[in-house]
């Protein structure tokens, strides 16, 4: 990864230009992903309901209704 100086721990400003662009692509993929999911799940019209069956400090559980 970069430093501040916009170096990578190698010393090569090529390495880190690389790993920034690198990481930006990866985000706004991620990003755009979540997008479509949310609007998957908006026009499948299908809440999401969280309950809540665990003692305290548990495990969630997660179902549609």
């Amino acid at each position: 990864m970069a430093d501040a100086a916009g170096y990578s721990q190698d010393g090569h400003p090529a390495a880190a230009s690389y790993w920034e662009r690198t990481l930006s692509t990866v985000q706004y993929r991620y990003l755009r992903a979540i997008e479509t999911l949310a609007r998957v799940r908006k026009l499948m019209g299908v809440p999401m309901v969280q309950i809540n069956i665990a003692a305290e400090g548990g495990r969630q559980v997660v179902s549609s209704a």
